[in-house]
């Protein structure tokens, strides 16, 4: 299980939050979801960059970064 973490741009507040902890959740190989604050979240699993930032895309985000 790797950690990812990851550069989030559009988050705006409370619910951006929970919003993308609900989003990272939901997607295959992501076994835990930590650490999520307005601009950044930190996730465990084994999945591909792409698949991160096609969902983020898709519910108003962009992925900046990834390490």
């Amino acid at each position: 299980m790797s950690k990812i973490i990851l550069e989030i741009d559009g988050m705006a507040g409370t619910h951006c939050i929970n919003h993308v902890r609900n989003t990272l959740l939901e997607l295959d190989g992501v076994d835990k979801v930590s650490e999520v604050e307005i601009g950044s979240a930190v996730l465990y699993g084994e999945i591909s960059e792409d698949e991160i930032r096609e969902a983020l895309e898709e519910e108003g985000f962009e992925l900046l970064n990834i390490d």
